[in-house]
């Protein structure tokens, strides 16, 4: 009875450490697959660019490329210097490439068309002070709900960031000062 009592706690201690092990490697593999997701979720910053550095940028809209210009404290678009352009207007465009975040990092790509770069639905330039950052759109993942683009900075493929495809899109008229902006900015003023 006594040999009997013994392999019965024996075998309820196993089960127990069975148990305890089968806790412990699921609460380990929830850790490990939240850490994934986790690191999946979050956005890598590939580009900063300091607001008050900008002196210049170009996009393409349609057919045409627009170039902007600083000219002292006002923006200038070349071929069409008798628009009053919007500063805020301007300033909220260019917030999309100041700091450029993507949730992929895709590195080592062999074939960049596969990516739409042969044809690229933009081309953004952003002049600085001290240099010229190219942003070059891709192809749409619809899939993802993302863009593909790469910088002059790195051949590496990022996806992701839609804002910074989307918003240069519009032509210099779409950034004019208008009545109310100027009214509004003559009321702080005075």
């Amino acid at each position: 009875m006594k040999k009997q009592k013994i392999q019965l706690v024996i075998m309820i201690v196993l089960i127990v450490f069975c148990a305890l092990a089968c806790v412990m490697l699921n609460r380990y593999s929830q850790k490990k697959q939240e850490e994934e997701l986790g690191d999946a979720a979050a956005s890598e910053t590939i580009c900063q660019i300091a607001a008050e550095d900008i002196q210049g940028f170009s996009y393409k809209a349609g057919d045409e490329t627009y170039s902007y210009r600083k000219d002292g404290d006002q923006w200038v678009c070349e071929g069409y210097e008798g628009l009053d352009l919007s500063e805020a207007q301007i300033t909220a465009l260019l917030s999309n490439v100041t700091a450029i975040e993507c949730d992929e990092v895709l590195k080592d790509v062999e074939d960049y068309s596969q990516f739409g770069f042969d044809e690229p639905s933009n081309v953004i330039t952003v002049v600085t002070n001290d240099e010229t950052i190219t942003i070059t759109i891709g192809n749409y993942n619809s899939t993802a709900y993302c863009y593909y683009y790469m910088t002059s900075l790195s051949e590496d493929v990022y996806a992701g960031n839609a804002a910074v495809c989307t918003s240069f899109m519009q032509t210099p008229d779409y950034y004019q000062e208008t009545e109310t902006e100027t009214g509004v900015s003559e009321n702080v003023t005075n």
